[in-house]
């Protein structure tokens, strides 16, 4: 995975948590949750907002949060992880990305920048 994205050591030294894997999850059902009429969407925006608020208090970086995902992902999926690492390449990496636009550090405005690798 390092060599894929080119990426220091010292970048994956730095991350010690799968726990992007658990906030990207969080989002993802609190949506389904909405869709499926489980959730309003107030609800689910609340649930959005906490895993958003913990991934700020957790990572430093955009770079950090992804690698913290895509660890957590090799560990709950077996198989090849290499369409994930792309996505996440690709957000970490293009000029109009939504992380490079907001930072993970969260300002308090609500907005949510997690966008699903």
């Amino acid at each position: 995975m390092m060599k894929k994205l080119s990426f220091a050591t010292s970048d994956f030294d730095r991350v010690n948590t799968i726990a992007a894997w658990d906030f990207d999850r969080a989002v993802n059902i609190a949506r389904w949750s909405c869709i499926l009429g489980y959730l309003t969407e107030e609800q689910a925006w609340g649930y959005i907002e906490r895993a958003a608020d913990a991934a700020s208090h957790t990572f430093q970086s955009w770079k950090d949060y992804f690698i913290s995902f895509a660890f957590g992902r090799a560990i709950a999926y077996e198989g090849d992880i290499y369409d994930i690492l792309w996505n996440g390449k690709e957000l970490l990496t293009e000029q109009d990305s939504i992380w490079n636009e907001f930072s993970i550090k969260r300002s308090g405005t609500g907005n949510v920048a997690f966008a699903k690798v």
